[in-house]
């Protein structure tokens, strides 16, 4: 049978697409909601859901699905957004926080990053799916020096409401976390942490 390569030569020919600068005209193609939901089957497949192991082919597709998808962000944020939202793709992001390819997951954290507005509203769908935790996990016990910066961003947000600030403040770990980045010579990092930890003092 000669119909499963489709997808990805499809995926290949997007994100070959989005390399040359057409970012934009996919946004305005609708494809952010197709990508999305795209994304969730990849995440099913890359975590082994509804029979079968997982596979390193279902991760593949699920960074390439976020670069794309990242790179449409850059044009229209919201248009992501939006997508993410009608397909109903955070648990699977959460999901990929804990893939087994470190990029991957640092991709993951970047959109989250994206998804989460800078007052932390909007966010239940996230925590309920167990993203906060496993942000926070991130953050405190990372490998990657990068995505322990990108979880804080997220974190960061994320604290601004008083619900998750007192989540944020009971996971272990992560107070120590910020700690280590309020000395960081990232100044993006170290101001993160301390905005996070101003959010925690006050709940």
């Amino acid at each position: 049978n000669a119909s499963p390569p489709l997808p990805s030569l499809v995926l290949a020919l997007l994100d070959s697409l989005v390399a040359a600068g057409a970012a934009r005209a996919l946004r305005d193609a609708g494809a952010a909601e197709p990508l999305a939901r795209s994304l969730v089957a990849a995440a099913s497949e890359a975590k082994g859901w509804g029979g079968g192991g997982a596979t390193g082919e279902g991760e593949a597709r699920a960074a390439t699905l976020l670069g794309i998808l990242d790179a449409m962000a850059d044009v229209d944020v919201q248009a992501v957004q939006d997508g993410m939202r009608a397909a109903s793709a955070t648990p699977s992001l959460v999901a990929l926080l804990g893939a087994a390819d470190e990029g991957l997951r640092g991709k993951a954290s970047g959109m989250l990053n994206r998804l989460v507005p800078a007052d932390g509203a909007g966010s239940g769908e996230m925590v309920a799916s167990g993203g906060l935790v496993m942000l926070c996990d991130a953050l405190a016990n990372g490998t990657s020096e990068a995505n322990r910066k990108q979880a804080l961003q997220t974190v960061a947000k994320l604290s601004s409401s008083a619900q998750n600030a007192v989540a944020i403040a009971e996971n272990a770990g992560t107070v120590g976390a910020l700690h280590h980045f309020l000395g960081d010579a990232d100044g993006a990092a170290a101001s993160a942490a301390l905005a996070t930890l101003a959010n925690l003092t006050v709940v």
